[in-house]
Formats: C-alpha cells, structure tokens, sequence
C-alpha cells in the first residue's frame, strides 16, 4: 500500500450507467435529506392535536377530531408528492440528458479524476470533492456545487480497496 508521499497507481473504471441505478440513486438521495422534514411534520401534526384537544371540551363530540385529519391528510399528502415528484425528475433528466446514458471512464490519480464520455472530458481535482459516499449501490463523488459523479460500486471490480485508499487520503468526508 503507497504512503501519502508515495503516488499511487491510476485507478481506471469504465461503465455504461443503467436508468435504474440512476433513478434509484436520485430517490434515495432525495429521501435521506427528507427524513427532517418527516419528522418535523409529523411532530407538528402531534402537536397540533395535542393543542387542539386541549381548546375542546369532552362532550363536543367526535367532530374536534376533524382537525387532526385535515393536518395528517396534509402532510400524508406532501410525503407522496416530494417522492413523486423526484421520481418524476429523475426519469425525466435520464430520458431528456443523453450524457447520462454514455459509456464513461473515470481516472482516479494523486491529482484528481479524469472522466471521459463519447461526447465530453473533465476533470475535477480532489480539493473541489468535498463528499464522499456510498448510497443505493453506487460511489458517489460530491462538490460544494452539489455535482455528483455516480460509480457503481461493482465498477471497481478488484481495485475497490485501492480506491478507497486512495479517496481517504484525498477527502476528508469519505464515509466509504
């Protein structure tokens, strides 16, 4: 295993992405940064009926509780449109962005990542990749810009231990 001060050898992975490694990637990154807004309404939602049952007297009858489904409707209704529609977003960007469907080749090197598509190249250096992770079977690489370079982790065949050497050095939110 090379040292910091020794290079370490280029890391090459070639894929073509699939629609659903894409997609599936899209909906639980949107679903992870949901779990706040989950539990904050649902918290609103028991609060509300805690404040409201306390403002009714016992004998009103079965109609107080209408308020409390109105306010479980509401959010029940926000948590099927937000996945909706980032399942709708997702397909919709596979479908229109054909450089998502090329055959890609990603380069990992002591300076950085080289991708190479049929109709692009670029490169990022490893100062510009704030995060690193692992989500829905795929690496995904991260910049303050919130661009993403999505790897399926089967991608890396044996090399997969010296890539995560390599970006553990590199980056100091890896959570490979």
């Amino acid at each position: 295993m090379p040292s910091e001060t020794e290079p370490h050898a280029p890391i090459v992975v070639t894929f073509t992405p699939t629609r659903g490694e894409f997609v599936r990637f899209n909906m639980r990154f949107s679903l992870n940064r949901m779990v706040l807004l989950i539990c904050g309404s649902w918290l609103a939602v028991i609060l509300y009926a805690v404040y409201c049952s306390s403002q009714f007297t016992r004998d009103a009858g079965a109609n107080h509780y209408a308020f409390v489904f109105s306010a479980a409707s509401t959010v029940a209704v926000i948590l099927v449109i937000i996945p909706l529609g980032a399942y709708r977003a997702a397909v919709r960007r596979w479908n229109t962005a054909s450089e998502l469907r090329e055959q890609r080749r990603y380069t990992f090197t002591d300076g950085g990542i080289q991708v190479t598509g049929e109709t692009y190249a670029a490169f990022s250096a490893w100062s510009h990749i704030v995060r690193v992770g692992r989500l829905a079977g795929q690496v995904y690489l991260g910049t303050n810009q919130n661009q993403f370079h999505l790897i399926p982790v089967t991608a890396f065949g044996d090399q997969w231990e010296e890539f995560r050497t390599l970006v553990a050095e590199k980056v100091e939110t890896c959570r490979l």
